[in-house]
């Protein structure tokens, strides 16, 4: 659910949330960046010609993602916390009601409007998104951009299932890291990073449906907000010496909506063009400025944006396949209509 009504909403608030022990800092210009995400996402597929790069949304959230769920899996490993149970067990009470919700509502809504034929196809189509394949079927059947939405319902869900696929494997992946191999942990993950980058590189250019939609062509977005939160433990915002530029989040934000108006749909992507918007959320999420962001009063405009809870609520309740926050620590819902 949303940050709950009795809570502070202000710039300066700092609030701190709790999950299997660990406590992590309230940041309300992440869930700015995330309104503005969705409702790129959302205008995009009302007009593409508003915001041809609107897509980019899904490169957004995928960063988003891998720091936050990060920083929660590194707090429960610093305080014995973590289970690998408990971990699934939140996600699966986040996740499931929401998605189930829409889904019965869109099977219900195609049994109305959909021939046989149609109405079967979306059956299969909620039939992988529930078993988290999604991305595997609609890779077979081509290229996002060319897919009907209308006819696929659940065709947006392809991204949840790269992110599910993805954290079946990486707590245990990086508790493994965490215990055995502690201080090269870091450089690990961005081995794996690079390799995932360059693998998108070159799928783009031989299949670049495979690219699009794959984990091991997509894994290196959620793993670059995954370092940011190791630097982040590894190199905490203890004093001012250790802080970022005061500029880096504002053009973070900039790089972005420079690829909102820049990047184009289109065979070239993923590719290289996805690392601006990655790049651009890194920037922003910048983990020292992050936790100083009170003293700075950094991104404003991208902070009102979370102060508005109505604001929130409306955009993450529009895409027609709304799931639960991937976030487990910091419970909004987490999208995927529309992505």
């Amino acid at each position: 659910m949303p940050a709950g009504s009795d809570q502070s909403h202000s710039f300066e608030m700092r609030e701190t949330r709790t999950v299997g022990g660990a406590s992590l800092k309230y940041r309300p210009a992440i869930d700015g960046l995330r309104a503005i995400a969705v409702l790129a996402v959302l205008v995009f597929h009302l007009e593409r010609q508003w915001l041809p790069g609107g897509f980019i949304g899904v490169d957004v959230f995928f960063v988003i993602s891998g720091f936050l769920i990060t920083s929660i899996l590194l707090k429960e490993y610093e305080h014995g916390s973590f289970s690998l149970w408990k971990f699934y067990q939140r996600r699966i009470a986040r996740l499931f009601p929401a998605f189930y919700t829409v889904a019965v509502s869109t099977i219900i809504a195609a049994s109305l409007l959909y021939s046989g034929q149609d109405f079967a196809s979306c059956g299969t189509g909620l039939y992988t998104a529930s078993l988290f394949v999604a991305n595997l079927k609609y890779m077979l059947q081509g290229s996002y951009f060319t897919i009907s939405p209308d006819a696929q319902p659940f065709l947006h869900c392809w991204s949840l299932s790269v992110e599910e696929q993805f954290y079946m494997i990486f707590p245990a992946l990086l508790l493994l890291l965490y215990w055995k191999a502690n201080r090269y942990k870091t450089g690990v993950l961005m081995l794996l990073c690079g390799a995932s980058l360059a693998a998108c590189v070159v799928m783009t250019q031989i299949k670049p449906a495979w690219a699009f939609y794959l984990l091991p062509t997509r894994a290196w977005e959620l793993l670059a907000g995954s370092i940011l939160a190791n630097l982040g433990e590894t190199f905490p915002a203890g004093n001012d010496k250790k802080l970022s530029p005061a500029w880096l989040p504002a053009a973070g934000l900039a790089l972005i909506a420079i690829s909102l108006f820049t990047i184009h749909e289109g065979r070239s992507f993923p590719g290289y063009r996805a690392i601006f918007p990655v790049l651009g959320t890194v920037a922003f999420l910048d983990i020292s400025a992050a936790q100083a962001d009170g003293r700075r009063g950094f991104c404003l405009p991208v902070r009102w944006c979370s102060s508005g809870e109505c604001l929130i609520r409306f955009t993450y309740g529009i895409g027609r396949c709304s799931a639960l926050s991937t976030t487990d620590s910091i419970s909004h819902p987490r999208f995927c209509g529309w992505v």
